[in-house]
């Protein structure tokens, strides 16, 4: 049974009002992707009991977005501490003065800036939806959910960006690398004999043999690496090592060994890169796993026979409530929509 936060009515200490706490609790949970039948029915019920929790769970997405942005203004303005780039947080301290009106500008911005990293610091701590803003701050590059991006590197190389994307680049005179922190990205990449060109997405290095792949790395941790044109070394650790040639990709789960490499379907896994979503004769639940990358929000299936529903078609991805409209058509099921964060399908 899930329990949320009660608080008494009006603010509290921090200005939020009980149901703005119940609705950090909610979006945890909902960004979490693991919500039970239970914990499902009882956001229901919690929406439905005053139509201000709903406006309490856009409030609250909207300050956390504005931590992220403010911490990542701050970062970029000031001089940095000289700090492991890795090192947890690093991103998000900045000291010195910043030339802005003097030591009481400085104390202020820096002041402010150690507010959001510890809220930031703090909710990665307990939930994937605290780490993805996180990265979103440590990151060069990212794509809000729906959104696609191509970039084109100082070398040469291309990424095209996914949906809900973050990476970032560190390149020297000896190797070119990029840091994925989720999502998707496809990489061309420019000759340079001198610098290899090294991706790390979680446990896994994939380092490039030839000119196009791709990288997905999902919420869970799970990885698919995808070659387009000639071939890639993925690495996880010193010993386990695996070539993956054109044609092929592979999967890799935390904490195992790295799998052969498999025959892909190239039509169906790089549809994406043309704005499409291309399923043939899959599982229901797997177009909606797809889907809910592209739009905000959960779709749920009320029941395991739904889930089993066979699906094949191509679907443009710039409209996934369209899609949704479709996919409900053309199976005879019933759509309810409990605020802007989750959406049911049933008989």
């Amino acid at each position: 049974m899930t329990t949320v936060p009660q608080a008494a009515p009006g603010p509290d200490s921090d200005g939020l009002t009980a149901a703005k706490q119940q609705a950090v609790h909610w979006l945890i949970r909902l960004n979490a992707g693991d919500l039970s039948e239970q914990e499902t029915q009882a956001f229901a019920d919690w929406l439905s009991q005053d139509y201000r929790h709903s406006e309490a769970l856009a409030a609250v997405e909207q300050v956390f977005q504005d931590m992220t942005t403010v911490a990542t203004l701050e970062t970029r303005a000031a001089p940095a501490l000289s700090i492991p780039r890795d090192a947890p947080g690093a991103e998000l301290v900045a000291l010195g003065p910043r030339r802005l009106g003097g030591w009481s500008n400085t104390i202020f911005a820096v002041n402010r800036l150690a507010i959001a990293a510890t809220l930031l610091l703090a909710v990665s701590a307990v939930s994937p939806l605290g780490s993805r803003w996180l990265d979103s701050c440590r990151s060069d590059y990212r794509t809000a959910t729906g959104e696609q991006r191509e970039i084109e590197l100082v070398d040469g190389s291309r990424l095209l960006m996914n949906t809900d994307t973050a990476v970032s680049v560190d390149a020297d005179a000896t190797v070119r690398r990029l840091k994925l922190y989720r999502g998707q990205a496809r990489f061309w990449v420019a000759a340079d004999r001198n610098r290899p060109f090294e991706v790390q997405a979680g446990d896994l290095t994939v380092r490039a043999l030839g000119t196009i792949f791709e990288v997905y790395l999902s919420q869970s941790g799970e990885t698919r690496i995808l070659v387009q044109e000639h071939a890639v070394a993925v690495s996880a650790g010193a010993s386990d090592r695996r070539e993956v040639g054109e044609g092929q990709q592979l999967d890799y789960r935390p904490g195992q060994a790295l799998a052969a490499a498999e025959p892909a379907d190239l039509d169906q896994a790089t549809a994406w890169q043309q704005g499409q979503l291309t399923i043939n004769d899959r599982p229901l639940a797997e177009l909606i796993a797809d889907l809910e990358r592209y739009r905000s929000g959960r779709i749920l299936l009320a029941g395991a026979d739904l889930a089993k529903l066979r699906v094949t078609g191509v679907f443009p991805l710039r409209e996934p409530d369209r899609i949704l409209s479709a996919v409900r058509t053309i199976l005879h099921l019933r759509q309810t929509d409990l605020g802007p964060w989750l959406t049911i399908l049933h008989r």
